[in-house]
């Protein structure tokens, strides 16, 4: 392992106690001295993946014994998450080097250089490379993923910024209550973890610095998306064939690239305006922003049937389209890596390529020339490509019909309209009887619809509140998008489709949300008639009396310790008010 100065020259080789690795050289032990030295640093390193000086120490370890490659994955993590530990820094390097690994090691010490100011470790790598000191070890299997860093070639790290950062989070939009960050284990094999907080700006300034990677869920909550992508990656088993074979590597990424530049040629002709983006580690991903949302399921359909009116790939190399939900999907849906950020795998970053396939010199300035497409494309490029529905598991698209191959000369089948949200008018809300008892019995709902309705701002809190208590009513969803729509800081993601089911929100966990509305309200309700409930609320709403002859006719309790549960109430009452609104929940 080479030791070096932060001048960039070769140094001696650094003493355990200045790489914070203090331990025996492995020519000192027995072979069952270093396996139990191995287990026991592995086993401190699963215990605390934080803890520096056993990842160092096992990687160093490693290295004496031959295992170069799972000692550059042992070290990684920790020099991605520690760029200012100087020590740190040039023992990753030197595993990079020692590997033959010369982009990835160029590419890690632009990335540590510009995390710490005075540092020169990219003219250190440089200075090892032509001098010919770096090692080439014979192909391995686990090495062959290097063969494809040439596909990115670009020097140096971007210099992003907020205004780049806010360019890029209202391009690439999908679901706003939720994001995902990018992980890398010990053994090298990468996830996604959901992170429930809002999406913002902020999220992807820091993934654009390299502080995490962000995965976006591209269907909302409601079942529209506004991206539509392609990720084309070379398939498991030419990966396999190419490992140390520097030619058939070099075939693979030339036919990936063809048939990338191929598709975005295909959608600019279709008056779509692509972007081509190199993942970071063995594929690329074609993206299409669109200037509003759309069933999620149509975005998708649309992408099939355009992927299809071209020549399709080898099997060398595979395609997903996204979004892959039809309709809602049932959890999070599926995630897909945002641009621009570094694959933690690699430690690459992935970057903007033009139609060529050439990474853009200037990728900031890239990023700040992406359009968007306009969705009044969609439908007229359905009805020229139109194509059935792509066979998959899980529900039909519940806002769009599925596309039908129609005989020659007949006329395309019409889509449905893109979802619409029920909404009440504010006349409808005076006039609704259920929602009227509820508000004057509950004072602290009482003074927050009049805070909405005369501030025409909602906080997140109270927001959540709306959704669930006046959202489990028979015409709740109407009502609260009413009260939603005229907010000025409302993300319209988040209208309701359909009441909620379940548990309404209790009185106490209103007040934890509303300390500002409860404080200064009357919340000392009793509920007679609920007293084997919770309190909620929507305990008032079995004193309600329906404006008819029908009686809510609820069903007797079992006994007389128990009561008719909330969820019974709203059902019976959502038979009764159907009608009585003219607002159909």
């Amino acid at each position: 392992m080479f030791g070096i100065s932060l001048s960039g020259k070769k140094s001696k080789p650094q003493d355990a106690a200045a790489t914070g690795t203090c331990r025996t050289p492995v020519s000192a032990g027995t072979t069952a001295d270093v396996e139990a030295e191995v287990a026991s640093l592995k086993s401190a390193v699963a215990t605390d993946p934080s803890n520096r000086s056993a990842r160092a120490a096992l990687a160093e370890l490693l290295h004496e014994t031959g295992d170069l490659r799972a000692a550059v994955d042992t070290l990684e993590p920790a020099a991605v998450s520690m760029p200012d530990d100087d020590a740190l820094q040039l023992q990753f390097l030197d595993l990079l080097l020692a590997a033959g690994e010369t982009e990835w090691a160029r590419r890690h010490a632009d990335f540590a250089d510009l995390r710490k100011t005075g540092r020169a470790l990219r003219a250190y790598v440089d200075s090892v490379i032509a001098a010919g000191d770096v090692d080439t070890p014979a192909a391995t299997p686990d090495s062959a993923h290097s063969a494809f860093d040439a596909f990115a070639s670009f020097i140096g790290e971007p210099l992003f910024n907020n205004d780049h950062a806010l360019r890029l989070a209202t391009l690439f939009q999908g679901r706003g209550d939720v994001f995902a960050r990018m992980w890398v284990s010990e053994d090298g094999q990468t996830g996604y973890s959901p992170v429930s907080k809002p999406y913002t700006p902020r999220v992807v300034l820091n993934h654009l610095l390299g502080n995490y990677t962000t995965g976006i869920y591209l269907s909302r909550a409601d079942g529209t998306a506004r991206v539509m992508a392609y990720d084309i990656d070379i398939a498991a088993p030419a990966i396999d064939s190419a490992r140390g074979n520097a030619q058939r590597a070099a075939e693979l990424k030339a036919a990936l690239t063809e048939y990338t530049c191929k598709l975005s040629a295909f959608l600019v002709s279709c008056g779509l305006a692509p972007v081509i983006e190199d993942s970071g580690y063995k594929g690329a991903h074609v993206w299409v922003c669109f200037n509003d949302w759309r069933p999620a399921g149509v975005i998708r359909r649309l992408g099939h049937a355009l992927l299809a009116q071209i020549t399709g790939p080898s099997d060398d190399i595979s395609i997903e389209v996204f979004p892959k939900q039809k309709g809602n999907p049932v959890k999070l849906g599926n995630l897909i890596k945002l641009p621009l950020g570094i694959h933690r795998k690699t430690g690459r970053r992935s970057v903007l390529l033009d139609h060529t396939g050439t990474p853009c010199p200037d990728q900031a300035a890239a990023l700040m020339q992406i359009s968007m497409s306009k969705i009044d494309l969609v439908d007229p490029l359905l009805d020229k490509y139109n194509l059935p529905e792509p066979r998959g598991r899980g529900q039909r698209d519940q806002h769009a019909t599925s596309a039908i191959v129609t005989p020659a000369g007949a006329p395309a089948q019409s889509l449905a309209p893109s979802f619409m949200p029920p909404m009440a008018t504010p006349e409808q809300i005076d006039n609704d009887a259920v929602l009227a008892h509820l508000l004057t019995r509950c004072g602290v709902l009482c003074a927050l619809v009049r805070r909405i309705r005369s501030s025409h701002r909602m906080s997140y809190e109270e927001r959540l509140v709306v959704e669930h208590t006046i959202g489990h009513l028979p015409n709740g969803p109407a009502t609260a998008n009413c009260l939603f729509r005229t907010c000025e800081n409302f993300d319209s993601q988040f209208y309701m489709g359909r009441p909620h089911r379940g548990h309404p929100a209790s009185c106490a966990k209103i007040r934890a949300r509303l300390p500002h509305i409860s404080e200064v309200s009357d919340c000392t309700c009793s509920f007679e008639q609920a007293c084997a409930n919770y309190p909620t609320p929507l305990n008032h709403l079995y004193s309600y009396v329906p404006p008819t002859k029908e009686p809510l006719a609820l069903p007797a309790p079992a006994s007389a310790d128990e009561t008719v549960t909330i969820e019974t109430l709203l059902k019976r009452l959502e038979t009764i008010c159907a009608s009585s609104t003219g607002i159909s929940p």
